[in-house]
């Protein structure tokens, strides 16, 4: 297959495209290509799913190098460990910025993955690649298990080839050449079902790309070039809600209530207006700002992610104009 290269850290493509299909208006889409030629270009590599403390025996490490055996040379992303259980999860992850605001993606991802592994290899450093995104950074977390302690992800990716309500999986990773164990390119795609998430209010998400070894022994997980393109998949009638003006302010019950860690706070403007919305712990003390800043008429959401606060009631506060207005939700975990 033929290796792409891209010169620049990120290309941001606007396309501006005037169809409608099946009943979905694509207002926009952009691609953001990797190449990895001169570095890590803003991804993070991590590891999770092994014992705290385990890493130096589990030989866990990351670098950006050559890709092996690859003609022309190509640089990439390696992750490498020593897998003692049939979990270790290599994944590495970025923050997508400049995006339309609490706007409902489509994310086609398009990933060259370098292995030796052909189609009929079984055990080894056999692996399962998994992609997603979501509105929260993506990062290991210490959870206690029977009085030992692993590092876990915050996200929801399942386990081995299970796919999570964070992470699809895209499929076993291996070249198609039966028998042989060079290193070749293999490219996964995921664009028969692309993974869907909505942006936060900043107009960012996270994308992540992981492997899972399922196999003990020693693992490798090798990425030479990814591209996320996002489609801005709002429907028309979304898209025609959205734009109706409320004749008044509102600001309506968050859902879901209770919650854990995540919920979505609805309100509505019935013109372009400064506002501040806030959340108080029951003490009165403000513990988040979400906004504060001019929005647009219309009807508006923000989600709150409540990961780093301890269980409780709390209050969210809309200030704006001479409108406020207080309500109540219920963080349980």
């Amino acid at each position: 297959m033929k290796v792409r290269k891209i010169s620049c850290l990120l290309l941001q493509s606007l396309v501006i495209l005037f169809t409608v299909f099946s009943g979905i208006t694509i207002l926009y889409g952009q691609s953001f290509h990797f190449d990895f030629e001169d570095g890590y270009q803003e991804w993070k590599a991590d590891f999770a799913d092994y014992p705290v403390g385990d890493s130096a025996h589990w030989n866990l490490n990351h670098f950006h190098q050559a890709m092996p055996d690859i003609v022309p040379v190509q640089n990439g992303l390696r992750m490498v460990g020593d897998n003692f259980s049939d979990d270790l999860f290599f994944f590495m992850k970025r923050k997508i910025e400049g995006l339309h605001p609490n706007t409902k993606f489509q994310i086609i991802f398009s990933i060259d993955v370098v292995t030796n592994m052909p189609p009929n290899a079984i055990g080894g450093s056999d692996l399962m690649l998994k992609a997603g995104a979501t509105i929260i950074e993506p990062k290991k977390i210490v959870v206690d298990e029977d009085g030992i302690q692993y590092y876990r992800m915050n996200i929801n990716k399942d386990s081995q080839s299970q796919p999570g309500t964070d992470m699809d999986t895209l499929g076993h990773v291996h070249h198609d050449v039966t028998d042989n164990f060079d290193y070749h390119i293999a490219n996964y795609q995921n664009g028969m079902e692309p993974f869907e998430i909505t942006s936060d209010s900043n107009g960012e998400l996270w994308v992540i790309i992981g492997a899972e070894s399922q196999f003990e022994g020693p693992a490798e997980f090798l990425i030479a070039h990814t591209e996320c393109t996002l489609e801005n998949r709002t429907s028309i009638e979304d898209h025609e809600k959205h734009k109706e003006i409320p004749a008044d302010f509102e600001l309506f019950q968050n859902h879901p209530n209770p919650f854990n860690p995540h919920t979505e706070i609805a309100f509505g403007l019935p013109e372009d207006t400064p506002i501040r919305l806030v959340v108080y712990n029951t003490l009165g003390q403000e513990v988040d700002i979400l906004v504060h800043s001019v929005m647009e008429a219309g009807h508006q959401k923000v989600m709150w992610d409540a990961s780093n606060y301890a269980s409780g009631i709390y209050f969210y506060r809309l200030l704006a104009g001479d409108f406020t207005f207080i309500r109540k939700m219920i963080l349980l975990k």
